[in-house]
């Protein structure tokens, strides 16, 4: 799983706890091998959402 974040200050923070969040994403059933943090924005491609960028837990 990759999570962006723009400011420097939210990624150290998130790198921080990326084993926590595996941990509880683990617990919630949601299956992740990894947990990646990148500073920045992603570069958009499309203005449209394609698969794999949303979590939906209700399916």
């Amino acid at each position: 799983m990759t999570v962006w974040a723009e400011r420097p200050d939210v990624a150290a923070t998130l790198r921080a706890g990326a084993d926590e969040l595996a941990g509880v994403l683990e617990l919630s059933e949601i299956d992740v091998a990894s947990v990646r943090v990148r500073q920045g924005l992603p570069k958009r491609k499309a203005e449209t959402a394609t698969s794999g960028r949303f979590l939906d837990r209700r399916t």
